[in-house]
């Protein structure tokens, strides 16, 4: 909540990040609600990142936010 509007071409991107591999789980821009598109276990790490707007294979920048599940 209270994400600034993606620039043009880029979307926010879920990453759930286990034993440091991530492995993406949905895109979503300011208005969206997410529902992750994949298992999230205890113990990973849920990461949101800036992509371009159809995604990436793997982040390719720094997490906006971080949250542990």
């Amino acid at each position: 909540d209270g994400l600034p509007a993606a620039p043009e071409g880029k979307a926010y991107e879920v990453w759930v990040i286990r034993d440091g591999r991530p492995a993406a789980a949905g895109l979503f821009d300011d208005e969206s609600v997410v529902q992750v598109g994949r298992t999230v276990p205890q113990g990973v790490t849920v990461a949101v990142t800036l992509e371009d707007d159809e995604g990436a294979a793997q982040p390719t920048g720094q997490p906006l936010f971080t949250a542990q599940a």
